[in-house]
């Protein structure tokens, strides 16, 4: 049985704002990072919902990837590391081109760069960087295309590329780059997202997704439309720009099409079970689903006048930023509690949730 809800607050532990359009979402070691399109970086306690520190940069922030007590972001042609408990800033790096990805390893920063050529609205160039733990540019990798997905893979680094490849590269830590193509997927890669270790799985402009592991690669042909987001947690789920989702042989592997074209998506907490699949579309205002990740069988629908730029989902958490700054956090125990047990909050008007907005920026939030 699906239930309608009224708004996300109604969901969230806590909400909170920032100056700009929120950019990325996520939660480690029990704090709440978002990154915003003019520059801003802020962290609050998951625990208090506090504040807990706040950096401008130039902007604009795209990329991050956590790692032991740092959070690693790409912003504008830069690369920052800054410590997440203090706020200090680590280390920085400037790079060749836009700052696209980035993933953190043991040894260091994988991060990737492009270089847009406005005369034939494409992109020209591309480099894969090494980067050490002390903030030192190790290598420098000019790469066939632009890379699309960034990922660890086997301690190397594995990156979807545009054409003219349409496949797939993996770097090493000696500066070697092997490419790979496949005779089934002629297409380019538009999405990619891995375990960090040992699997990959990219989504390809044709509707075709690419899962790459130690022992083989498997095609899975979908249906003849981009993927447009992808997501990974011991089985993978994409959706389609045509609106379809579909999810892998270890979830069931069933498609369900949605009634509105599908922006994103990702893993997070269920109403029951271990995890579900949320979803976010656009029709004049952002569509907020938990789907199961078995069946496909909707369980909750919110509506948002807010288009949903930035998502985070764990087991225990779901972190949602929007175009208009907004922070929503939704954790696993307070989700089933308030689904169980509905609070009055659905029956609130326009104007009581107004004053708890005046409020909350009263605090800081």
């Amino acid at each position: 049985m699906s239930r309608r809800i009224s708004s996300l607050e109604q969901l969230s532990s806590f909400v909170r704002e920032i100056e700009s359009s929120c950019v990325f979402v996520g939660v480690t070691e029990s704090c709440l990072l978002a990154g915003s399109k003019d520059g801003e970086l802020v962290c609050w306690s998951v625990s208090s919902g506090l504040q807990e520190w706040k950096i401008k940069f130039e902007g604009p922030c795209s990329k991050y990837d956590f790692s032991e007590g740092k959070i690693v972001f790409s912003e504008s042609n830069k690369i920052h590391a800054v410590n997440i408990y203090s706020g200090e800033i680590l280390w920085s790096v400037e790079l060749e081109g836009s700052s696209d990805f980035v993933f953190c390893d043991k040894e260091g920063v994988w991060a990737s760069s492009s270089v847009y050529n406005f005369e034939i609205q494409d992109y020209t160039e591309g480099s894969i960087w090494r980067i050490n733990n002390s903030g030192q540019i190790v290598l420098r990798n000019p790469i066939k295309g632009r890379a699309w997905s960034l990922d660890g893979f086997r301690n190397s680094a594995l990156f979807g590329l545009s054409r003219p490849n349409c496949g797939y590269g993996i770097a090493n830590n000696d500066g070697v780059i092997e490419y790979y193509s496949s005779d089934y997927v002629d297409s380019p890669v538009t999405v990619g997202r891995g375990d960090g270790q040992g699997v990959v799985v990219l989504g390809h402009s044709n509707g075709a997704i690419s899962i790459i592991s130690e022992q083989r690669v498997q095609i899975h042909e979908i249906e003849k439309s981009s993927v447009v987001s992808i997501d990974y947690l011991e089985g993978w789920v994409a959706a389609l720009e045509s609106g379809l989702l579909a999810v892998g042989d270890s979830l069931g592997s069933w498609s369900i099409k949605t009634e509105s074209a599908l922006q994103s998506l990702c893993f997070g907490p269920a109403i029951e079970g271990e995890n579900g699949i949320w979803t976010f579309s656009w029709d004049g205002r952002s569509v907020i689903r938990l789907l199961d990740q078995f069946d496909g069988t909707q369980k909750i629908e919110v509506f948002h006048d807010s288009k949903v730029g930035a998502s985070f989902g764990s087991r225990d958490y779901l972190c949602i930023g929007d175009s208009s700054g907004m922070i929503y956090l939704i954790e696993k125990e307070v989700l089933r509690r308030r689904i169980i047990e509905p609070s009055d909050e659905s029956l609130e008007d326009e104007g009581v949730r107004n004053l708890r907005k005046k409020i909350r920026r009263l605090r800081g939030g």
